[in-house]
């Protein structure tokens, strides 16, 4: 499959300063209730964090290497093992957000129209 990296980079960089902007209230002294502000900065977070193991995943990286917090406390605090694996994690998430990024398929020997899709 190929992807369309100027799109995903673009899209990390509009998330980029969407974050910054919403944060910049978030490291001030509260004047108000901040709750929706900080759920909309989670739900950024989250969307920011697929993208960049997406694109470490098509470098061959792993975006994340350790398990998710949320997960490390559940089995710390039921006293189960932890049995998490990085490079299956990262595959699906980057399996998951790939086909929002997936270029047209070329016909064989052409190049891509941006010229730096990757094979993933």
């Amino acid at each position: 499959m190929n992807i369309d990296i100027p799109r995903l980079e673009a899209d990390i960089r509009a998330l980029e300063q969407r974050i910054r902007t919403l944060k910049q209230p978030l490291r001030r002294t509260w004047t108000q209730p901040m709750a929706d502000t900080q759920a909309q900065w989670l739900g950024l977070a989250a969307q920011i964090t697929a993208l960049y193991t997406l694109r470490a995943w098509l470098r061959d990286r792993l975006h994340r290497t350790q398990p998710p917090r949320d997960l490390r406390d559940s089995c710390r605090a039921l006293g189960v093992p932890l049995e998490w694996d990085a490079r299956r994690h990262n595959r699906k998430v980057a399996e998951r957000v790939a086909p929002c990024y997936r270029l047209p398929d070329q016909p064989p020997g052409q190049p891509p129209e941006n010229g730096r899709a990757l094979r993933c």
